[in-house]
């Protein structure tokens, strides 16, 4: 599936343990409530109602979405849309955390975002400043490069599927819902997406790449002038031939303010998807350019980088799954701000050029800069990708008594121990991991660093002391 399936194929042949964020993902069943404690409704939609829940190992606040199996929603149609969503390692995309099934539902567990649609936000403040608005169509740009560079086509970018991350106002925006979502290779069994936001070609043709511009384009012009380009039309049909005879009202463009904001939305707009722009040429738009948040460098951010000791495939799991789950979000907020400022071309992972140009303003010396990216690189690269991914930045560049503090490492054990009898089997480990290839792992192997008396399993003691050894080595 795209790049990232591909890149966890190979992976699995080369090394028998996969870490990323589908790791602990699979579709559970038994008793959600045994995991979950649900607090209250926050909406419905045409698949089911949402739910707040709180994660009772972590006390962590999600939503979950509620689903009534049918003939049109079944089980083959929700995991295609889940394993599409798994493999995702971004800031801007909404992160899945688990999957249940029982003989009426399934529930997709997804992280829990306060801050409300875009267009509610629109709505409520009638008018937004345009440097406002360029940085939230970037971060929607730079979740769809993500999507792209995974071989994915959203297919249904509108503001209602543009959350904020909480109602503060550097709130980071979340691409979510991918129900409609498929492989750039593969043809449209129909037309899908909302009409008020369609390319030209997904009504005539096959959607594309080029088809999430347009609807980012469309949602562009609107923020910015808060109308569409249909002279009024409502009726989704005639919409529809407007937009596929090219007789949109193209005229709107020129009520919006400035002229780099008119040339950005005319180029997202083009009719023909050849002239249109691509996600990377949007993103380079001197619109974009001129209107982005430019985080300075954070030298402590780099320097725990370059501190960062390597590790076993067990230990880097469970960091992970830390920073995940249990990082404060002040906490993460600095860390994603510095992520996406040597993020240079927007596709959330960190090559080794981007960190090398990161590390040259602070060294100014090229042949430093490039050993201690290499080193890095060596040490944190959990999944051999040759880059930094988001995930795999959050645990190299965190403080890491404080990513290991012992009230995480507690519920991690909790997690872990199924039974509760203080002992880490490994059928309680493949389990947990369920997302792991098991018949390409050494689940000895992974557990030896851990395992100190040899007897097969990891103790409470053992799982202590190797993470707090790991610890003294970063300090």
């Amino acid at each position: 599936m795209g790049c990232a399936a591909s890149k966890q194929d190979k992976d699995m042949a080369d090394n028998p343990f996969f870490v990323g964020p589908s790791l602990f993902i699979n579709l559970k069943g038994g008793d959600l409530l045994k995991h979950y404690r649900i607090e209250k409704p926050l909406g419905k939609g045409a698949q089911g109602e949402v739910n707040l829940v709180v994660h009772l190992m972590s006390e962590q606040k999600r939503a979950m979405k509620k689903i009534i199996k049918s003939q049109k929603i079944n089980e083959k149609l929700i995991a295609n849309e889940c394993q599409i969503m798994m493999y995702f390692d971004h800031p801007n995309i909404v992160k899945i955390y688990e999957l249940f099934q029982d003989s009426s539902h399934f529930y997709i567990v997804y992280e829990y975002l306060s801050g409300g649609e875009l267009l509610e936000l629109l709505n409520k403040k009638k008018e937004l400043k345009e440097q406002q608005i360029a940085n939230y169509i970037k971060q929607v740009l730079e979740a769809l490069n993500h999507c792209h560079t995974c071989g994915i086509v959203h297919k249904d970018v509108k503001p209602q599927n543009i959350l904020l991350e909480s109602d503060e106002q550097e709130a980071q925006i979340k691409l979510i819902d991918f129900g409609a979502a498929k492989p750039v290779d593969q043809n449209d069994v129909d037309i899908a997406g909302t009409p008020l936001y369609i390319a030209p070609e997904a009504i005539t043709d096959n959607s594309n790449e080029k088809s999430d511009v347009w609807s980012c384009g469309i949602m562009t012009l609107q923020l910015l002038t808060g109308s569409f380009p249909y002279r009024n039309e409502t009726d989704p049909q005639r919409i529809c031939e407007m937009i596929t005879r090219n007789e949109i009202d193209y005229a709107l463009i020129e009520k919006i303010k400035t002229n780099k904001a008119k040339a950005f939305v005319k180029k997202m707009l083009s009719f023909d998807p050849k002239n249109r722009y691509t996600v990377e040429q949007a993103l380079l738009d001197p619109w974009i350019q001129d209107n982005k948040n430019n985080a300075a460098i954070d030298k402590q951010v780099l320097e725990n980088l370059k501190q960062f000791h390597s590790c076993s495939k067990l230990q880097q799991a469970i960091l992970q799954l830390i920073a995940s789950t249990m990082m404060n979000s002040k906490d993460k907020q600095k860390l994603i701000q510095q992520f996406k400022s040597m993020d240079r071309n927007g596709d959330g992972k960190l090559s080794h050029s981007e960190l090398k140009q990161g590390y040259m303003k602070i060294y100014n010396d090229e042949l430093k800069a490039e050993h201690v990216v290499q080193e890095i690189l060596k040490k944190g690269d959990f999944n051999h990708s040759d880059t930094l991914e988001y995930s795999e930045f959050l645990v190299a560049a965190s403080q890491y008594n404080q990513l290991v503090e012992k009230d995480k490492i507690e519920k991690v054990f909790k997690l872990f121990d199924q039974d509760g009898n203080g002992q880490i089997t490994i059928a309680e480990l493949k389990k947990v991991m369920a997302g792991a290839a098991e018949k390409s792992t050494v689940w000895k192997d992974l557990i030896k660093d851990f395992d100190q008396n040899g007897d097969g399993q990891i103790s409470h003691q053992e799982f202590f002391d190797t993470l707090m050894k790991k610890m003294q080595e970063n300090q």
